[in-house]
């Protein structure tokens, strides 16, 4: 899973890039046998139950209508499965502003010069502690390295929205060790994603009708 150089390599740490566990959820799964349809690029707009049918019906957004036994809300903190079944109301922003990218090891390797890049008995691989904001840079696998920043705000909407992601974090991080201006800047500006980190109260059932 990891490149031999890593000093992941052959151990039993598991960090993803969310599309490496996407591929590994895929690969087990069985849809190469015919087991199991997996659509992707759709998204769930609406569902009701038919008790008579015994069914789920999903709406997606392109208009199609997909019937099934079972839905499992894995739909994320803004989940329309949630909103349906729980009816919580909207995602709680927990003051902290993040921004992420990823790109390929062999990249990563000319542009920092780190000789091994490996971390000093903590676990990851580097990590940048500073007031209020955060920097960490990992081996996701596949060849990939990822970098996260993070950054202590009041409301997400600290700044223009429709600035650049990569201008935006490289003005929350200026002044910062070399490395991280350096690996945002060799970041495609459209591969940066920034977004705030919201949570959810915790629940104890889940179900359009209590105890299912």
């Amino acid at each position: 899973m990891y490149d031999d150089e890593s000093f992941l390599a052959n151990t039993d740490f598991n960090w993803l890039a969310w599309y490496n566990l996407q591929t590994a959820l895929k690969d087990s799964s069985g849809m190469d046998a015919g087991g199991i349809s997996i659509q992707l690029n759709s998204k769930l707009v609406d569902f009701e139950e038919d008790e008579e049918e015994g069914i789920v019906r999903l709406h997606f957004a392109n208009g199609e209508v997909v019937k099934t036994r079972m839905l499992i809300g894995a739909d994320g903190y803004t989940s329309i499965v949630r909103k349906k079944t729980v009816a919580d109301g909207e995602p709680i922003f927990t003051g902290t502003m993040t921004w992420r990218g990823v790109m390929d090891r062999s990249h990563f390797n000319k542009i920092v010069q780190i000789e091994p890049f490996k971390s000093i008995g903590d676990g990851v691989n580097l990590s940048i502690i500073g007031d209020g904001k955060n920097f960490w840079v990992m081996d996701c696998g596949k060849g990939k390295i990822a970098w996260t920043g993070t950054a202590i705000y009041d409301n997400e909407n600290f700044t223009d929205k429709h600035a650049p992601a990569n201008t935006i974090a490289l003005k929350v991080f200026k002044d910062w060790p070399p490395i991280v201006e350096t690996l945002i800047e060799a970041t495609d500006a459209s591969a940066i994603v920034q977004s705030g980190v919201y949570d959810r109260e915790p629940v104890s059932s889940w179900g359009a009708t209590e105890g299912k």
